[in-house]
């Protein structure tokens, strides 16, 4: 069975340790890809907000982040890549090519709250 959306980019922001102790958290984030129809990828700018509100651009699974990467097949699909944060203990668990979503309870859907 082909994944409907897989994972692309796992990434690390922030944080501060001191002497290893650590003083602030970093944050985690993974951008998922998938494919949605034709003409999508006309309508978004890296940034956006997702879901977006074009009927053309809609999404194989339920994600909410903000698109990071956009691109077109050659068969003339959108391919579109959004980005969330994660938990630590779902970040440790992930890696790229991996199917999203993750069965693993670690990995809760990402919400918009």
């Amino acid at each position: 069975m082909v994944p409907r959306a897989v994972v692309a980019v796992l990434r690390e922001s922030g944080g501060w340790s001191l002497f290893g102790v650590q003083i602030a958290g970093s944050t985690r984030y993974v951008e998922v890809r998938f494919l949605t129809d034709p003409g999508c990828s006309r309508l978004l700018r890296s940034g956006d907000p997702w879901p977006a509100a074009f009927p053309q651009c809609s999404s194989p699974v339920e994600i909410v982040g903000k698109v990071r990467g956009l691109g077109v097949t050659p068969s003339g699909d959108t391919l579109v890549g959004v980005e969330f944060e994660v938990p630590r203990a779902c970040f440790e668990l992930l890696g790229r090519g991996m199917a999203w979503p993750s069965i693993d309870p670690a990995c809760p859907p990402p919400s918009d709250s």
